[in-house]
């Protein structure tokens, strides 16, 4: 009997022995697999000041590449667009304007009342864009940004006055545009999830224009500039020494002040521009490309493959809040599958529906990478609190171990967008010669302002990003330079922009200021609707109606007078030349 007993208790003991080991066994294994792929995450993504520096040179050849000549239009260029922006504001304009702003699946409208030294109060609505009409017809979607524009001013001024000037509306188009003139732009090429066909080749503010006609609410549309020109001349209207406009948020871009000079492939309308003329280019820096990027093909190129634009577009995938939430649940995926991130999967069905819920695109948002990264709390209960929102679990399946990295993921997508951002700055500051300025010790004050979802809701990522911009540039030249944010500033600049435009300040190489005269000729019937040509100083109407005629004059004498001596007006009413005389003497006597 004890021999029997002693041989159970070996028994009993090896095999405790034997599970003991296997769990511990098991427990290595998980440990290792799990640090293993956060090495890769780190090593991959994370990049040191020698590496940022390197990716420097990178930015900077390709940008001045873009400054003398038109570049591939591939997404892997920074196409470097002219702005035809050469009169920056100055806190003179006044009036009241409207703008709209589409930059991204919500669209903004805005009214505000400049005035000279006061104040800006503008009154703004957000509108969500439906996913039909995105995705649908260029015509769809402009009748819709019409549509909702025409409501928003009669709301404010009522439905249109006999005789009244029509509304002059500043327009923020925040995809890559080829502009002509201040108010006059291509579309190149959606980004962002837009698809819409039968705008890419068209001036996106004659389909804009045509839109608010057919709405009923003709309008001067004066000034076409994307979101990152609008941050800019937005504070640039109250801080001169504004000089770099930035974007992050559901996509990201960066514009700055630059010498016309140097910009060799641009040739203004009017000729040459005075030395010393200074002009706003419109970087498209989502599109920059280098082997030195920090991707990690795993993760990286999964996410790209999901887009529309694949192998387009990199550099926005690394920094835009669109990406964020995307490259983090895929970094979480591999650790859930692979490494038991949130338990075994092949033993717990939990565990296995939670990597289940990871594989579906759009589960983990940017706004939950913004949380975990913030999550200061010595457990780490709010990174919990999303955990159990997102994937449906609790501490049993996500314990201190696995929430921590958790929050580390977070930190190295943030960390990752923050570096790059920092390098692009930096390089812009050593193209403008800021920063060779500043290390001979005369550095002037500048000011980089900053709009977007990203930056504004993200207050570790602005201190990251400063962090690491400040290690580029040296603390003392960082100490000359300012980071704000300019909210709302994207549709707030262009309204500034477009009442500079208004008061005849618009730039060299836009349109005559008389774009509301095709308007008034579209009240024809015999027009059917099309528009007419009212650019380029010469405007022809023909029509044999002397209403028409009436629209006309009346449409011309909204728009500002120094241009009237270049007005070629042929207007063939029912009384014939002496009519279409009278009508020019008129005209040029206004």
């Amino acid at each position: 009997m004890g021999k029997t007993l002693t041989w159970i208790t070996i028994g009993v003991g090896s095999a405790a022995l034997l599970y003991g080991g296997s769990k511990l066994l098991r427990y290595v294994v998980r440990e290792w697999s799990r640090e293993a792929l956060m090495q890769e995450y780190r090593k991959a993504m994370v990049s040191s000041i020698d590496q940022l520096k390197e990716l420097q040179i990178d930015f900077i050849k390709q940008l001045e590449d873009g400054l003398t000549r038109e570049v591939e239009t591939d997404g892997r260029h920074m196409l470097m667009l002219p702005t035809y922006i050469t009169r920056l504001p100055d806190g003179c304009e006044a009036g009241d304007v409207y703008a709209i702003d589409l930059g991204g699946t919500n669209f903004r409208v805005m009214r505000v009342a400049l005035g000279k030294g006061q104040p800006v109060h503008p009154d703004m609505r957000e509108v969500p864009i439906p996913r039909a009409v995105y995705k649908g017809t260029g015509t769809a979607l402009f009748d819709f940004l019409a549509t909702t524009l025409a409501a928003f001013i009669a709301q404010h001024s009522g439905p249109p006055a006999e005789g009244a000037p029509p509304p002059v509306v500043g327009f923020c188009f925040s995809f890559p545009t080829a502009q002509s003139a201040l108010d006059r732009g291509t579309l190149v090429d959606w980004t962002k999830e837009f698809e819409c066909s039968g705008v890419k080749g068209e001036d996106v503010v004659r389909l804009l224009s045509d839109a608010l006609v057919r709405a009923g609410r003709p309008c001067r549309v004066a000034a076409l500039l994307n979101d990152t020109v609008g941050v800019l001349t937005a504070h640039r209207y109250h801080d001169p020494a504004a000089c770099v406009g930035v974007i992050i948020g559901t996509g990201t871009n960066a514009c700055y002040v630059e010498d016309a000079g140097r910009m060799t492939k641009w040739t203004p309308a009017g000729g040459a521009l005075p030395k010393g003329t200074q002009t706003v280019v419109n970087i498209e820096w989502g599109a920059f490309w280098s082997d030195r990027l920090p991707r990690h093909p795993g993760v990286d190129d999964a996410v790209d493959a999901r887009t529309p634009h694949a192998g387009r577009y990199m550099f926005e995938k690394l920094l835009s809040g669109m990406f964020l939430g995307e490259v983090a649940r895929g970094m979480l995926l591999r650790l859930a599958a692979n490494a038991e991130l949130f338990g075994d999967p092949g033993r717990d069905p939990n565990a296995a529906r939670v990597v289940v819920t990871l594989v579906a695109p759009g589960v983990w948002q940017s706004s939950h990478v913004t949380r975990c990264v913030e999550d200061d709390s010595r457990l780490l209960e709010g990174v919990g609190d999303v955990v159990r929102e997102v994937l449906g679990i609790g501490a049993d399946l996500a314990p201190y171990s696995s929430r921590r990295l958790v929050k580390e993921v977070c930190e190295i997508v943030a960390l990752r967008s923050a570096q790059l951002t920092a390098m692009a700055l930096s390089a812009l500051l050593t193209h403008t010669g800021w920063a060779a300025a500043a290390a001979a010790g005369a550095p002037a004050p500048t000011t980089i302002a900053f709009d977007g979802g990203v930056y504004e809701h993200f207050g570790a990522y602005r201190a990251t990003l400063a962090d690491w911009l400040r290690r580029l540039v040296g603390p003392e030249a960082f100490s000359h330079i300012k980071l704000v944010l300019a909210a709302d500033g994207s549709c707030l600049g262009a309204a500034v922009v477009a009442a500079a435009a208004a008061r005849g300040g618009q730039a060299v190489g836009s349109s005559p200021p008389w774009p509301s005269a095709a308007m008034a000729l579209q009240r024809c019937s015999h027009l059917g609707g099309q528009p007419q040509s009212a650019r380029a100083g010469q405007c022809t109407a023909r029509c044999t109606r002397r209403a028409c005629a009436v629209d006309l004059v009346t449409a011309l004498q909204v728009a500002a007078a120094p241009h009237w001596a270049l007005l070629d007006l042929s207007v063939n009413t029912a009384d014939g030349a002496s009519e279409g005389m009278a009508l020019q003497s008129q005209l040029l006597g206004m």
